[in-house]
């Protein structure tokens, strides 16, 4: 019944899709890895091509991650119901690009992404990015711009393959590297320690079953 469901919906733009099929978010996990989805051929009927051109068809105004409802979010180019979700879940964001701490948004769908999103009002202009990069070049080790203007930025913490992160201990700015944990979840973690089993997390303001699906195999508790 489900994969009549699935033919039914035909086409899709992303993995996330089958969700209009009735298919469980957990079941779109699992497939996502084994799954892709091609353009819609040209032999394809003139109303299921409109249909697919609606759904990838890009917003007239950039969305506002931090605010836009699960909806909006799916305006977005590749983004289905299970990943706006999980943008919905990994809220606040501090730049643009901390969406790819989203499962399921690397750098070529960002790419894509980029020229259609906007945090609290503002997207960076090119010129901004430019300053901001040339800020963060002209830095030294030592932790002072080579000119001395201020501290340093921060390099981002990234995990490596297999490591488990013991959220009793762990610094903030570790916590930040987990999938869907931005830097207000994760001093709220903090805030909320000790926990006596991975589960506890859940607790936590902002961290629910799908932001803990993606975070589950990854943390530990001591």
């Amino acid at each position: 019944m489900t994969a009549r469901k699935i033919i039914a919906g035909r086409p899709y733009s992303s993995v996330e899709d089958l969700a209009r099929a009735g298919v469980s978010e957990k079941v779109i996990t699992g497939i996502k890895p084994l799954a892709i989805v091609r353009p819609v051929p040209a032999s394809v009927p003139a109303a299921k091509k409109s249909a697919a051109a609606k759904t990838e068809s890009a917003p007239a105004a950039p969305v506002n991650i931090n605010t836009a409802d699960e909806t909006a979010l799916q305006t977005l180019p590749g983004i289905g119901p299970a990943t706006a979700k999980a943008i919905v879940a990994g809220r606040p964001y501090q730049a643009r690009d901390d969406l790819m701490k989203v499962p399921g948004i690397g750098e070529a769908k960002f790419a894509a992404l980029k020229d259609h999103i906007m945090i609290d009002g503002t997207a960076p202009t090119t010129a901004t990015k430019g300053a901001m990069t040339a800020k963060t070049k002209g830095t030294t080790k030592g932790g002072t711009s080579k000119k001395g203007e201020g501290p340093a930025t921060a390099a981002k913490v990234k995990l490596a393959p297999g490591e488990k992160v013991n959220i009793n201990t762990a610094t903030k700015e570790v916590l930040d590297a987990l999938p869907g944990v931005g830097p207000v979840k994760a001093q709220a973690i903090i805030d909320a320690r000790p926990f006596k089993t991975i589960e506890d997390i859940k607790k936590v303001n902002g961290i629910g079953d799908v932001t803990f699906e993606h975070l589950k195999d990854l943390i530990k508790v001591q």
